[in-house]
């Protein structure tokens, strides 16, 4: 279940973008900050995207205590909740379901490899963050997520870390909610409805069927 403020915040972002979605990209630009993490925004796809920046977040709000309001609560929901559909409802999101599933699984197969031993979610987050899974000059999903939780904690103040993430996923689940396929949609709405379902039936009322192209991925 999503807050008032959380269903709110989406909305009104939607309602300040004057209908146009953004893939974060925005979001990063009003809080001075998307030269910094623009590497973050160009990823091979949107799986790949959520992923990471679900990792970053997880790190970035490691030790620190989450409100029931306020920007922190929204970011990590809203991450939470991306998460949440990458792991269990795969055909709501962008490209094929089975790409979807195989992304998420090498991230979990990668996980289990990499951080045994480490039984606390800080032990995890500080060994993603001293790069101790970097290995060659390609980084997988989980390095990547290290390192950007690495980057919003050294280089972003508390106050404005909370803000900008607020912002960024706020945006980037209007982005991700168009969808061909309506029958998953149908589907969850005769169990009571997936807060996406729900962002998707208004962005079709309101004549949005596609996302806009991205550097990234589909």
């Amino acid at each position: 279940m999503l807050t008032d403020e959380i269903i709110e915040r989406v909305l009104s972002g939607f309602k300040e973008s004057n209908g146009q979605l953004q893939d974060g990209q925005s979001a990063l630009a009003r809080n001075q900050l998307l030269s910094r993490f623009s590497w973050a925004c160009t990823l091979p796809t949107h799986i790949h995207k959520i992923l990471v920046w679900h990792i970053g977040t997880t790190i970035a709000m490691d030790e620190h205590p989450v409100p029931q309001t306020g920007d922190q609560h929204v970011a990590k929901t809203l991450s939470d909740y991306c998460a949440y559909l990458v792991a269990f409802v795969p055909d709501m999101l962008p490209g094929h379901g089975y790409d979807t599933q195989r992304i998420f699984d090498a991230v979990i197969m990668e996980a289990q490899d990499g951080l045994t031993g480490c039984d606390t979610l800080s032990r995890r987050c500080g060994m993603l963050m001293e790069g101790f899974l970097l290995s060659g000059s390609s980084c997988t999903i989980l390095q990547l997520g290290g390192r950007l939780g690495r980057e919003l904690r050294g280089v972003v103040p508390e106050a404005q870390r909370w803000k900008v993430l607020a912002d960024f996923w706020a945006e980037f689940i209007l982005f991700l909610a168009p969808a061909s396929n309506v029958e998953i949609h149908a589907e969850k709405l005769t169990a009571g409805g997936e807060f996406m379902t729900h962002v998707w039936a208004l962005l079709t009322h309101a004549g949005i069927l596609e996302r806009p192209s991205t550097t990234d991925g589909v």
